[in-house]
């Protein structure tokens, strides 16, 4: 399969510059380096130098750039920020922009497509899961893409399978995307964080448990600081539930003050696998400290579908608790049917108001 070569548009775009002495071209480059130093340990400064760098295509009449830069803006958004509300916003416009024949040949565009299907992900999966089914068609068949944007496509159906609860679609999909990954840690790492949730799931800890300790790996040599702290947070749970309490509390202060160390928030399987660490030794404080931390966090994307399913695990976790659940629920039910389509959250809700632990 021919891929479109995005990096080699770059770096040629970059020797150009740097031949003909362009400095505000050369500029134009160095805008990328610098922010995507900064995108896990300081995003708004990231988000700062992607701006100065769509402002400084539009100056020298670049249209591919701004496309481009438009493209690592919403990455920031939406997972760096962590404002899903900034990221679909920006992402929807991008997209209209990026159909106009002027950017027929733009190497970016692949991305483009791709980060409005995670935005559309993140805010609501199972409102948009036509419009994210029908993209990635389209992409697959219709658009030019690179590399990674290719590999990601899997990725992005194995999410939605696990969205609707369909665990043998998404592993279908998380297996296709590994092996998509080849030899990419960065993608790798990512592609077992995929099948560690589906794992945890299924309650099958010795999977969660091999899964983790390969995104770990694979981490670790792509640098992705966020992945490698959810990854040991697995591990953590995983030899709690091997009631290995020595190691469990070691990879427990590993991924904590891995987390501490981020420039955002860490994501929320981070969040799941930690709360249940804490509810297997029935750690109250801590494991609603756990949840206090993921509420901000959802409050913060503007998602009101991540708002319903933080308040689903809080109701969980205080009928795994033996508290008083009964207002919970009745808010989490209000909640939940404010949305586009209520019905699978509604049925989980009910799962747990009778006592099923549904994870």
């Amino acid at each position: 399969m021919a891929f479109v070569d995005l990096w080699g548009w770059f770096d040629e775009y970059e020797r150009e510059a740097y031949r003909a002495g362009d400095e505000l071209r050369q500029r134009l480059t160095h805008l990328n380096y610098e922010g995507w130093r900064q995108r896990e340990v300081a995003p708004r400064q990231a988000l700062a130098l992607f701006t100065q760098g769509r402002l400084l295509a539009q100056q020298l009449d670049e249209p591919c750039w701004m496309l481009f830069y438009d493209y690592w803006r919403c990455e920031v958004y939406l997972f760096y920020i962590g404002n899903t509300a900034a990221a679909l916003d920006l992402a929807v416009r991008t997209a209209v922009e990026a159909r106009k024949p002027a950017y027929a040949h733009c190497p970016v565009r692949g991305r483009v497509y791709r980060v409005l299907v995670d935005a559309y992900a993140d805010m609501d999966p199972l409102a948009h899961a036509d419009q994210i089914h029908e993209m990635l068609n389209y992409m697959e068949h219709e658009v030019p893409l690179d590399l990674d944007t290719w590999r990601l496509l899997e990725a992005e159906r194995a999410g939605l399978a696990l969205e609707l609860d369909d665990l043998e679609g998404a592993e279908a999909a998380a297996l296709r995307y590994l092996d998509r990954s080849g030899d990419s840690d960065f993608r790798l790492t990512n592609a077992y964080s995929t099948l560690c949730e589906i794992s945890y799931r299924r309650k099958d800890w010795e999977s969660v448990s091999r899964y983790a300790q390969l995104g770990e790996h694979h981490g670790r040599r792509a640098r992705r600081e966020s992945d490698r702290c959810e990854h040991v947070a697995w591990q953590a749970l995983c030899a709690r539930q091997a009631r290995d309490e020595e190691r469990a509390g070691r990879l427990y202060r590993t991924a904590t003050a891995h987390a501490a160390r981020l420039g955002r928030p860490p994501s929320e399987s981070f969040f799941k696998a930690l709360c249940d660490y804490h509810l297997e030794r029935g750690e109250i404080e801590p494991a609603l400290k756990c949840l206090e931390q993921e509420r901000e966090t959802a409050r913060r994307t503007g998602s009101l579908y991540r708002e319903a399913k933080h308040h689903l695990k809080h109701c969980r976790v205080l009928m795994k608790l033996g508290l008083s659940v009964e207002a919970d629920i009745a808010a989490t039910r209000a909640l939940i049917t404010q949305l586009p389509r209520p019905a699978l959250l509604l049925q989980k809700l009910e799962q747990i108001a009778m006592g099923q632990d549904i994870i």
